[in-house]
């Protein structure tokens, strides 16, 4: 009865998808801006699902040389594409951006911090967090940060922007190459010099354990009810309530939550319980953004920030549709599913780990409320806000923002305070 797709956690895609019939895709235009062909990257990382990253490179249409901040600005989006969508046999990638992030927002990067900016498009749901990231370095290195002819100057080659889950695969980034792990080896590292993560998942998404429990009750009505509280239709039940099988399955509760295991079989929350520093190979600044907000558990609260509204883009309808659900997720109704999950995870062998860190062990639904409604306050900040405490000399993050209220999608670029908070991040010596 279930499909094998999970959209409204990290990406409301259904709302997407609907509004793919309301317009054309040749309706969706810039005049200021330009785009490349879609153009393909096999990143040959053993996976379970579709490897092949898809992307286009947007420039300015002005042939007159501009000076930027930084060359090449690369957007990474998060959770809630599924292979079929990479393929495009449901979802043309223009409407993927129109709907993410928007063409307004990519002119407002090109015409204030970069020379060009690169959208790619991925699967991230059954991709797991470290394939992500393994994926997403090598993309960098053989594609992102490799020279390239443009009418501009600039100050810094390489800026990755992370939402989401791809705000984890930022820090994650930013970790690996401070530790020498990266894929993207010394040189690729230094080429990246400003790294962003936006309402990030840094150290996991608190929500998926009311997934979790959901899962673990594997009781039809109450599965059926979980997504009715949604509000996103049953037939788009993730496969959350699927096991967990290592190698084969990458269910939402397990690779979301912050105890999956980065690397070395480490819970998420402690792999990335780091304090970043100017150290290894990273030399790149580092900054992230969380929202300030606390759902009161009432389903019918509206979380928006939407920005100003264009007929020509999808952004804003899907936004607005995002905002009136997405207190859904933090409902009383789904609290007996959150504290089922949460009780399950700190007995977990798979969630644990003999360490000084208390995160699981203090957790509460009262924690759970705090944030966009999918990345949470805490999650999103607390690792950054680590690295802000080192010496002078070794700092490497710049800063660890707390957005005013408004929903996860419209931190990706529709909120014009969160756009231009990236925007000040990347243009600062």
């Amino acid at each position: 009865m279930y499909t094998k797709r999970f959209l409204p956690f990290l990406f409301p895609l259904v709302s997407l998808v609907a509004l793919t019939n309301c317009k054309t895709v040749q309706n969706m235009k810039n005049s200021r801006v330009t785009s490349s062909q879609r153009l393909s990257f096999a990143s040959n990382i053993p996976s379970n699902t579709q490897g092949t990253i898809y992307y286009k490179v947007y420039r300015l249409e002005s042939n007159i040389s501009h000076i930027r901040f930084v060359k090449t600005c690369y957007l990474q989006h998060g959770y809630g594409i599924d292979a079929r969508m990479v393929s495009f046999k449901r979802l043309t990638f223009d409407t993927f951006v129109h709907t993410y992030y928007s063409l307004q927002a990519i002119h407002e990067l090109l015409a204030s911090a970069c020379g060009e900016v690169i959208v790619a498009m991925q699967e991230s749901n059954q991709t797991s967090i470290l394939q992500m990231t393994q994926r997403t370095e090598r993309f960098i290195k053989d594609r992102v940060c490799q020279s390239r002819e443009i009418p501009i100057l600039y100050q810094k080659e390489c800026a990755f922007i992370g939402h989401s889950k791809g705000g984890a695969v930022a820090f994650n980034i930013a970790r690996r190459c401070m530790q020498k792990t990266s894929l993207l080896q010394e040189a690729g590292c230094k080429r990246l010099q400003e790294i962003y993560s936006s309402t990030g998942v840094i150290q996991g998404a608190q929500a998926s354990f009311a997934v979790y429990g959901a899962y673990l009750d594997k009781d039809k009505e109450d599965q059926e009810n979980f997504v009715k509280f949604l509000g996103f239709g049953i037939n788009l039940v993730l496969p959350a309530f699927q096991a967990y099988e290592a190698g084969k399955s990458n269910p939402t509760w397990f690779d979301l939550s912050p105890g999956a295991p980065m690397e070395k079989r480490k819970p998420l929350f402690v792999t990335n319980d780091i304090s970043l520093k100017r150290q290894g190979w990273l030399v790149g600044n580092f900054a992230a953004s969380g929202v300030g907000f606390v759902f009161k558990g009432n389903e019918k609260e509206e979380l928006m920030g939407c920005g100003a509204k264009d007929r020509w883009e999808y952004n804003y309808n899907a936004c607005r549709i995002f905002g009136k659900r997405v207190s859904l997720v933090h409902s009383k109704r789904l609290q007996r599913s959150f504290t089922r999950g949460l009780q399950a995870a700190q007995k977990n062998p798979l969630f644990t780990y003999k360490d000084k860190n208390k995160y699981l062990e203090n957790f509460s639904w009262q924690s759970y409320q705090k944030g966009d409604g999918l990345a949470d306050l805490y999650l999103s900040l607390h690792a950054c806000r680590k690295g802000l405490a080192v010496a002078e000399k070794e700092r490497i993050v710049r800063a660890c923002t707390v957005l005013p209220p408004m929903n996860h999608l419209a931190t990706a670029g529709g909120n014009e305070l969160a756009l231009r908070e990236i925007i000040k991040q990347l243009a600062e010596n």
